[in-house]
């Protein structure tokens, strides 16, 4: 039955990696959307494709949610390391959530 859907074109991995990435890309990192569609069982080639272009636009979408969330870089330690784990729990990489929450 499965296999009749997909011969069809009914059911297709990468139509469902396109769709997942586009509902998650605004608020998640590169490497948590990789690792949910592992999850998802998709083959590598197939996750590979999707998420070529996520790591490019990672650091915009980043600084889009920090900003809608905090708004500013934190003078204290404390708060400095509260905004960190915040993007880091989201699946950003730390050279990107460095870039942002650093104050020059």
């Amino acid at each position: 039955m499965l296999q009749t859907l997909k011969d069809r074109g009914y059911l297709s991995e990468s139509r469902f990696a396109e769709s997942y990435i586009r509902r998650q890309a605004a608020r998640k990192g590169t490497s948590f959307i990789k690792q949910s569609l592992k999850q998802h069982q998709l083959t590598p080639e197939v996750i590979a494709s999707v998420t070529a272009n996520l790591q490019a636009s990672e650091e915009s979408r980043a600084r889009e949610l920090w900003d809608r969330r905090f708004g500013s870089v934190a003078v204290d330690p404390k708060e400095r390391l509260r905004q960190m784990r915040f993007l880091a729990s989201r699946g950003f990489s730390h050279e990107v959530i460095r870039r942002i929450t650093r104050s020059d």
